[in-house]
């Protein structure tokens, strides 16, 4: 692979060393797939990847103790198992498995949200009045926190059913935003003419009332 000089980075996944070169055309592939323990090796895209199995983690060990080589984050992912074939029957059990994968991500968040207003609860002054209702302590527990965890929630949602998928996390986000941007209100704009009632009683409830994100949009554009 043309000497350790020409290994910028070496990292894993689950079954494949992966490495980047500074000169491609320095490795010989074919040689590579002949040493004793190599099930494999090819290019993917600029990096050279070699298939090792299970082992790679160690084999990787090695390699960066005896090449000196920048060793980089491992990537959690297996391009070599074997790919599961679609059937029609086993749509809801992948729809079912999407969502539950997309929320579960959020339960620590959720928790922490309801926590530490409830922490704030009892420390506040309907309780132990150990804090004072105008306390910045008791109104960054009891509401900033809170709402931070619960009007973004597009944001955070989008992050983590990319992540299930296995695309971009940030573009995730985007698209979690993009829900929340005050511009994309031609669906608010519908509920304002079509329900000016119901947009009147939106318009009173407070962000932290509401356990979704969409609630303060609302609010504001139906005014």
């Amino acid at each position: 692979m043309g000497g350790a000089e020409n290994v910028s980075v070496a990292t894993n996944c689950m079954t494949r060393l992966r490495l980047t070169l500074k000169d491609n055309s320095k490795a010989d592939v074919e040689k590579i797939k002949k040493v004793k323990g190599v099930l494999g090796c090819q290019f993917a895209g600029s990096q050279l990847q070699v298939i090792i199995g299970q082992n790679v983690p160690k084999v990787l060990a090695e390699f960066v103790a005896i090449s000196g080589v920048k060793q980089g984050e491992a990537v959690n992912e297996n391009l070599d198992a074997p790919k599961e074939k679609f059937e029609l029957k086993n749509l809801p059990n992948i729809i079912l498995d999407y969502l539950s994968g997309s929320m579960t991500q959020l339960i620590p968040l959720l928790m922490a949200g309801g926590l530490f207003r409830t922490i704030a609860a009892v420390l506040g002054p309907t309780m132990l009045g150990v804090l004072s209702a105008d306390d910045p302590t008791y109104t960054f527990l009891y509401t900033t926190l809170y709402e931070a965890t619960f009007t973004f929630i597009p944001i955070y949602l989008g992050y983590a059913a990319a992540k299930k998928l296995g695309a971009s996390p940030v573009l995730g986000m985007l698209l979690g935003g993009a829900l929340m941007a005050p511009s994309a209100g031609g669906w608010r704009n519908h509920l304002r003419l079509r329900h000016p009632d119901r947009c009147r009683q939106l318009s009173a409830v407070r962000p932290a009332d509401h356990p979704f994100g969409a609630c303060p949009l609302l609010r504001r554009e139906v005014l």
